[in-house]
């Protein structure tokens, strides 16, 4: 991949394991967002970008200490439509630096 490279593709292999039942619909959510978006030039600027996405999709911060409830991602099941923000952080962001680092 070159810094070329759609934000999307580093959305195509899910991670193995989810925080709560609400991730993985946002997981895909910030892939189709971000479909027709290139790379930006820093990790700073892509931090930036994931997480100005993740508010604009949630409606909250990723830096918020609760976790949050997404009506749009309540699918069913006990923790439906909650979105785990420490899954977010520990997680899927340290993730897509990697992907991103290795474009």
């Amino acid at each position: 991949m070159t810094r070329s490279t759609l934000l999307s593709e580093l959305f195509k292999e899910e991670p193995l394991r989810w925080g709560f039942r609400g991730d993985p619909f946002l997981w895909r959510d910030m892939g189709r967002t971000l479909r027709e978006v290139s790379s930006p030039q820093t990790e700073a600027e892509f931090i930036a970008l994931i997480e100005r996405t993740f508010e604009e999709l949630t409606g909250s911060r990723l830096s918020s200490a609760d976790d949050i409830y997404v009506e749009k991602y309540a699918h069913g099941g006990m923790s439906s439509g909650y979105v785990s923000l420490a899954f977010w952080r520990e997680t899927a962001l340290p993730l897509l630096c990697a992907r991103y680092a290795g474009t």
